[in-house]
């Protein structure tokens, strides 16, 4: 009757209509009355599918139910009635939590909010399912992504057939919808007001006045195809539809798009271990069953933590996951352990982390991983070039540099280099994440925003559910099969991870250079959160450190595995940094002192200490650091080569006079530590030279942050904080060759702080304790120290050397560090950093520094991870709501700097000599080291044992100085250079004596001659 019409604006809602009613032919529900689940009792550990009898499984009611509690696992038990057809069955599991189906007692796919349904291999009668109680669909909106209050809610299951025409239909309508979507608003002027709905056919709709000629064909091409529909149905215009898509192809210059499958998997967050470890079965065997249907698909994982924890769990999904490797359609790439923090561990930790990572892939693929893969971490330290290209990594991923909120990241590709000068590819996703769903608009944002793309016409885009795992869904996969190759859009493919920055390699001279740390500007309050949980990682590390120089000493080769292992698995992003739920600490924090109890025993048993009943005469003690040292022993002063012990009787003495204390002064042979009436230190000297400190005050400031209250700490609480307030008087009190100072507050409401001002003989810093009472939620406390020193730079100490950051207001860069991490040193000084205040501290890692005042940040008593969230479902009644609450003992030192001070004055070395006490030793026993000469600067910091006797000495450089370092060996030992594993790279008359480069890590291997 009517000619077609012009209007363009009426296309989107005839789309929109077509593709719903193709989405309401997709899925036709078969008979399901039948179908007859059991399920055994949940429980909260976990057990495997072989582990659960058939007796444990109970018939369930056809009804509804919530069961639980909260990170319990649960087994049903499916029993299906015959087909009655050839067609595929198709299985939806209804329940809130998260789900893995087994086949023949083999985890053959996941069930959760993203894949709600599994096509059934034919004959399928019977299977197992395991549910966990957990539901983590965090890219979700609203209450979609929510577990009820009381518990996961079941519902009885159904089975289904699936239209593939309409699927097919559907996903091609979705993407052209979006593409007309995207070229519409993209030539459209600005529109004052809401904007409305683009499909939304109410209300006037903007004529396309203004549009491209993709838009134009699009549209006249589509409202065609669905007369099409209309009149003669669906299979016609299917057809028409893969025709639109072959007249409408990617133009010749277009960048490539290359997805990755990804399945984010937090190994602890919002779970404990147990669930996490559920998780990587549950993500795995979806991602394996996908790898099978879907040809052209790619997945791949890092954290060699998950492939052992699969391995243990499902000894034959791993053997799936290793065959795939072996076909190069699963990447294991990403060369540490775990997806790690790079700030907060030492850097022989993170060494380890990294080579047990490579050790692990070796295993599982042959050769060392190429890529460091770290999508998500909270800063990433630059000493990390250095130890990534020492353990054979050539690139780098991340996406989380986009979340900094002041200062935009400026490169997607580029070189990172260390400050020692070591460089890797890198590659950053600048504007999403990495739970990307092959997204139209987003593609081509993407695109838009590769601000290399002239050079290296190439971008990875990270694809797939992740937050807690789950990885990409056949909508996904179907999409990205029509995106591949479409006009307006970017090139896109399934490609593997390695090949894309080989690729990448080719350009690498054309790429930018950024040198040094990348900070990520937001998340700086997990420096702090948790004061307990990093005291306890600190210990650990000091008691490895220990450990292994006993065998260093006694020639016994490595340690178990099993504590580096543990350790490492620490680091992880949202472990150590405190941002988890209070059940992953109620089992992390007891584990590390337990692991750092058994360290330290299994010492005292190398070094032959003895117990209680040993004779005076026979005890004695031993130096784990690769430093000399004094040791005081009560009123006795003992002097202890490195790396070596013998009894008492055997040790130096050192005769020094007892310090003294007074209500006002502290003073030894070494410091001079003065203070005002309120308890401020108003006077500092060591060795004669005043160190430029006017005052030391508690400072508790309110911690609401705008959000992620566990991460973050907010720039506006640093204006207004509460003062301490002094109760009683000082006291002042001599023990052997120890003074004291004691004086104590009140602060903010009912909370109480002893600050305990403390010299020890021979001690170049005055020791500050403070004896925390925390009552008061939602404050932060710092230790405050003002000084004279106002150099336009800070030093932060680093995993490995040391970082410079501007302390000077007035710039977006240094106004957005409000708090910043340090590896438990920091220095202030005047721009010729001659001299200054060096501030070392044992476990603490969170520090503000302007104009000349350093915040040591002591504890936060943030609202803990899902402090609220399902109380009534959660077997953790007493967990505490807030974090710090209770008491501390957080101890901290003030000392000079100067760059050329002895080693053992250096600020790196004081955080070991002052916090890694001696051990009890019945025995001499030596490393075979007998001095260090040379730079000061380049600090020998731990003992690695190596098979054989040998053992490998580690120093770093800390501030930014070139020299040399020469290695004394005791008779009858040799020394020369090596690499991080200890294998000797270099033989020659000098090899004792090794080149030291600016912030540059050394390894030397000592073996008996």
């Amino acid at each position: 009757m009517l000619p077609r019409t012009f209007l363009t604006q009426l296309v989107p809602a005839r789309v929109a209509e077509a593709m719903r009613r193709a989405q309401a032919r997709i899925w036709r529900p078969l008979p399901s009355d039948a179908i007859r689940v059991e399920q055994a009792a949940p429980t909260l550990e976990f057990r495997n599918a072989a582990q659960v009898p058939a007796s444990d499984f109970k018939p369930l009611p056809g009804a509804s139910f919530h069961w639980g509690p909260k990170y319990a696992q649960s087994w049903f038990r499916v029993t299906l009635p015959p087909a009655t057809g050839a067609e595929t069955r198709y299985f939806r599991w209804n329940d809130q939590g998260e789900a893995t189906a087994y086949l023949d007692g083999v985890p053959y796919s996941g069930l959760d909010i993203a894949h709600p349904q599994i096509p059934l291999p034919a004959g399928t009668s019977q299977f197992l399912i395991e549910g966990v109680c957990i539901r983590s669909g965090i890219w979700l909106a609203g209450e979609a992504a929510r577990m009820d209050e009381e518990g996961s809610l079941y519902a009885p299951p159904q089975l289904l057939a699936r239209d593939d025409t309409a699927w097919a239909v559907y996903h091609d309508l979705k993407v052209l919808l979006e593409l007309l979507e995207a070229e519409y608003r993209e030539y459209q002027p600005a529109q004052s007001g809401l904007p409305k709905p683009f499909t939304d056919p109410v209300r006037h709709s903007q004529p396309a006045f203004r549009a491209s000629p993709l838009f134009r064909r699009l549209c006249e091409r589509l409202d065609r195809a669905i007369d099409l529909y209309d009149r003669d149905g669906l299979a016609p215009f299917a057809a028409e539809l893969k025709k639109i898509y072959a007249d409408h192809k990617a133009a010749p210059d277009s960048i490539k798009a290359v997805l990755t499958g990804h399945a984010h998997i937090d190994l602890v967050w919002l779970w404990p271990e147990r669930v996490g470890e559920a998780k990587a079965v549950h993500s795995w065997s979806t991602q394996t069953r996908l790898l099978r249907e879907y040809p052209e698909f790619r997945f791949g994982y890092s954290q060699p933590a998950s492939y052992e924890a699969v391995g243990r769990r499902s000894p034959e999904l791993l053997a799936q996951v290793k065959t795939l490797i072996a076909e190069k359609k699963w990447d294991a790439t990403g060369a540490a352990y775990v997806e790690g923090d790079t700030q907060m561990p030492c850097g022989e930790a993170i060494l380890r982390c990294l080579r047990i990572g490579q050790d692990e892939f070796k295993k599982l693929r042959g050769t060392p991983a190429e890529v460091f893969w770290l999508p998500d971490v909270f800063g990433y330290s630059g000493c990390m070039p250095q130890l990534l290209r020492a353990v054979g990594v050539k690139s780098f991923f991340t996406s989380k540099l986009s979340w900094s909120t002041i200062n935009r990241f400026p490169h997607s590709s580029f070189r990172w280099q260390g400050p020692d000068g070591a460089e890797i590819a890198a590659h950053v996703v600048l504007i999403h994440d990495y739970n990307e769903w092959v997204d139209v608009k987003r593609l081509r944002e993407c695109a838009l925003h590769h601000q290399q793309s002239g050079v290296h016409p190439e971008m990875l885009i990270p694809t797939g559910y992740g937050d807690g795992g789950g990885g990409p869904t056949e909508e996904m996969l179907e999409r990205a099969r029509r995106v591949s190759d479409l006009a307006g859009m970017p090139r896109v493919e399934w490609g593997n991870i390695e090949p894309f920055f080989e690729r990448l390699a080719q350009v690498k001279q054309d790429l930018p250079v950024v040198a040094g740390e990348l900070m990520l500007e937001l998340h700086r309050g997990v420096f702090t959160t948790h004061g307990r949980l990093k005291a306890a990682f600190r210990a650990l590390e000091r008691a490895l450190q220990t450990l292994e120089a006993a065998h260093a000493a006694r020639g016994l080769g490595p340690i178990d595995l099993h504590y580096w292992k543990r350790a490492t698995f620490s680091h992880f992003h949202d472990y150590i940094p405190g941002s988890s739920i209070w059940e992953v600490y109620a089992e992390a924090i007891p584990e590390l002192e337990t692991l750092a109890a058994k360290a330290l025993a299994e010492a005292a048993s190398v070094l032959e200490a003895g117990d209680a009943a040993t004779p005076a005469a026979a005890r004695g003690w031993f130096n784990p650091l690769p430093l000399p040292r004094i040791w005081i022993d009560g009123d006795r002063c003992h002097e202890l080569a490195p790396l070596s012990g013998a009894p008492v009787s055997a040790l130096p003495l050192r005769k020094v006079a007892a310090p003294s204390a007074t209500a006002t002064e502290l003073r030894s042979d070494r410091v001079r530590a003065a203070f005002d009436t309120e308890g401020s230190l108003v006077a500092l000297e060591i060795d004669g030279h005043p160190v430029a400190v006017t005052g030391h005050r508690l400072q508790a400031y309110p911690d609401q942050p705008a959000t992620f209250d566990a991460w973050d700490v907010d720039r506006a609480a640093l204006v207004h904080g509460h003062a301490a307030r002094l109760v009683g008087a000082p006291v002042a009190a001599v023990r052997g060759l120890e003074a004291s100072l004691v004086f104590e507050y009140e602060i903010v409401r009912a909370s109480r702080v002893k600050v305990v001002y403390y010299l020890r003989a021979t001690e170049p810093v005055l020791r500050v304790r403070y004896e925390v009472d925390w009552a008061d939620p939602l404050h932060w406390l710092k230790a405050v120290v003002t000084t004279d020193y106002r150099g336009r730079e800070a030093r932060f100490g680093a995993p490995v050397g040391s970082q410079l950051r501007g302390q000077w207001p007035g710039y977006p860069r240094e106004e957005a560090q409000w708090e910043v991490c340090a590896s438990r040193w920091m220095v202030l000084s005047d721009d010729a950093q001659h001299d200054g205040l060096s501030l070392i501290t044992e476990a603490k890692y969170g520090f503000t520094a302007r104009e000349g005042v350093v915040g040591v940040s002591l504890l936060r008593s943030a609202l803990v991870t899902e402090a609220d969230d399902h109380p009534k479902i959660r077997a953790t009644p007493d967990r505490p709501r807030h974090s710090d609450l209770g008491r501390h003992v957080i101890e901290l030192a003030l000392g000079r700097h100067a760059p050329d001070l002895p080693v053992t004055e250096q600020p790196a070395a004081l955080a070991d000599l002052l916090y890694t006490p001696c051990v009890p030793c019945g025995t001499t026993v030596s490393a075979g080291l007998a001095a260090i000469t040379g730079t000061p600067s380049a600090v020998p910091s731990w003992a690695e044992p190596l098979e054989g006797g040998a053992w490998a000495l580690r120093l770093h450089e800390t501030l930014g100085r070139r020299g040399r370092a020469t290695a004394a060996p005791a008779a009858g030992w040799s020394v020369a250079p090596a690499d991080v594993y200890g294998k000797p790279h270099l033989t020659s008359a000098d090899a004792a004596a090794a080149r030291v480069e600016p912030y540059g890590l050394l390894s030397l291997r000592f073996a008996r001659s």
